[in-house]
């Protein structure tokens, strides 16, 4: 049987045209190399060289080798380059899926990060509704998803977050000077929320109904970039994730805690059933180191 030992011999006595030659440019002694030539002859069943007035001529059955032997090493060579890629997160394909804000808002900052780290890595970020992002990764079609958070179930792993909601104050507001902003504040002030359906909002209105103030939504969003955006054009105040707020570079005397707290459960999730790479176990350490600098660990 070939093996890549004896046909870089050959191919190095082609090129040198001695044995001696191909020897030390192998590293190793004469008599190693004249055995191993012998071995290889055995196994093709021909003689690959002839001494011809005192040198090594390849024969012509050789040659046609030669030509098959240099591919196939050329092949071998690529493939260890590429094991040794992956091996070291150099190269490889990763597609992540997320629910809106998070894929506008969180994930190009760790997927830039990732990337910079592991320049060879290519990364697919996908951006659906959670019930999607969780199907997709459950059929092995996304590596990894952000999602909110779903019920607990055998065939996903679940790591659970938890962004609290604030208020982003309008350019003009009388209410500045408080820190945490109640219903009774807000009671009647134009709101621009998420869609009345969502969790987040129907939690806000019975935050207003349990002590009788008036939600008064005025504007709904399915993303938090686009209530912020009404909220500059003074639409009114808007109900967003904080990290939101923070990377449209909001004023901070603009950002308002609210009491009670509305929370926005999300969760990393990944295939419990399915084989991962390597890439995706590391960029999940990257996606939880941030998360867990945005967000409260559930």
């Amino acid at each position: 049987m070939l093996n890549p030992r004896q046909l870089t011999l050959f191919q190095a006595i082609a090129m040198t045209g001695s044995i001696s030659g191909a020897a030390r440019q192998l590293g190793i002694s004469q008599p190693a190399a004249s055995n191993m030539l012998g071995r290889l002859e055995e196994t093709v069943g021909f003689v690959l060289f002839k001494r011809m007035k005192g040198k090594l001529e390849i024969t012509p059955e050789g040659a046609t080798l030669l030509i098959e032997v240099t591919h196939a090493l050329d092949v071998l060579n690529t493939l260890e380059i590429r094991v040794d890629q992956l091996a070291k997160l150099e190269c490889g394909m990763l597609t992540v899926g997320a629910l809106g804000w998070v894929s506008m808002g969180v994930l190009p900052y760790v997927i830039s990060e990732f990337m910079r780290e592991h320049p060879g890595i290519n990364v697919s970020l996908q951006t659906h509704a959670s019930t999607k992002v969780i199907d997709a990764v459950l059929a092995g079609h996304f590596d990894i998803g952000v999602v909110e958070t779903p019920s607990p179930t055998p065939s996903l792993r679940i790591t659970p977050f938890q962004v609290n909601l604030i208020a982003v104050l309008p350019n003009k507001s009388d209410l500045f000077e408080l820190e945490t902003l109640t219903p009774q504040h807000l009671s009647g002030l134009p709101l621009v929320t998420l869609d009345r359906r969502h969790a987040t909002t129907q939690r806000l209105v019975q935050n207003f109904n349990l002590v009788g103030a008036e939600c008064n939504i005025v504007a709904e969003s399915h993303l938090f970039s686009p209530a912020l955006i009404m909220c500059q054009e003074g639409v009114g105040i808007a109900i967003v994730a904080e990290h939101t707020a923070k990377q449209h570079q909001i004023e901070s005397h603009r950002l308002k805690k609210l009491s009670p707290l509305i929370p926005f459960p999300i969760s990393v999730i990944t295939a419990r059933y399915r084989p991962r790479s390597r890439i995706s176990h590391a960029f999940e350490r990257y996606l939880m180191q941030y998360m867990e600098n945005i967000s409260i660990r559930c």
